[in-house]
């Protein structure tokens, strides 16, 4: 048989044998590559009515907190209170994320205390006006409450950031 025969001759009785070979192996580097990149969010942060925080700040606060490889740690700024900005029939992005229980501490100014407070959802909120913390997140002037609220259940990340938080307020960890 000729080259183009033989080609026809494998095409025509084994197109589903090489089919399945082809999504099998697909199956299985999708598999490889989600075993390495996946992310398991277990922690969140938030910047409510203010868009203005220091990225640099939140990018080894995973590390800080010692989470493990594939845990993550998950930071949205500019959320607002303003129920006209970004709203969708569930509400604005702020309430899906409370909704979806992505919150555990916010920065947020009198309105989103307030907000937070209307929701029930507040454990506990300190004033950081004029403080190393306010500063070392890069926070403008405006936003001046750290709100814990907790809502992913995460009591050891929750413990180990206010950890975190008095170590800044102190000036033991200073910001770059």
């Amino acid at each position: 048989m000729t080259l183009e025969k033989k080609i026809e001759y494998i095409w025509d009785y084994y197109k589903i044998h090489i089919f399945i070979g082809i999504l099998a192996v697909l199956a299985i580097i999708w598999g490889i590559h989600h075993a390495f990149t996946y992310v398991d969010y277990k922690f969140y942060g938030m910047v409510i009515n203010s868009d203005q925080y220091n990225e640099e700040a939140f990018e080894h606060l995973r590390d800080d907190l010692g989470m493990k490889k594939h845990e993550g740690f998950s930071f949205t700024g500019g959320l607002y209170t303003d129920e006209t900005s970004g709203f969708s029939p569930y509400g604005n992005r702020l309430t899906l994320m409370i909704m979806t229980n992505q919150i555990d501490f916010a920065f947020a100014d009198e309105e989103g205390l307030k907000y937070l407070q209307g929701c029930g959802f507040v454990q506990d909120f300190t004033d950081i006006s004029d403080s190393p913390v306010q500063d070392y997140f890069g926070l403008d002037d405006k936003t001046k409450y750290l709100v814990f609220v907790g809502l992913s259940g995460n009591e050891q990340y929750m413990d180990t950031f206010k950890s975190l938080i008095v170590k800044i307020d102190s000036g033991e960890i200073k910001g770059e």
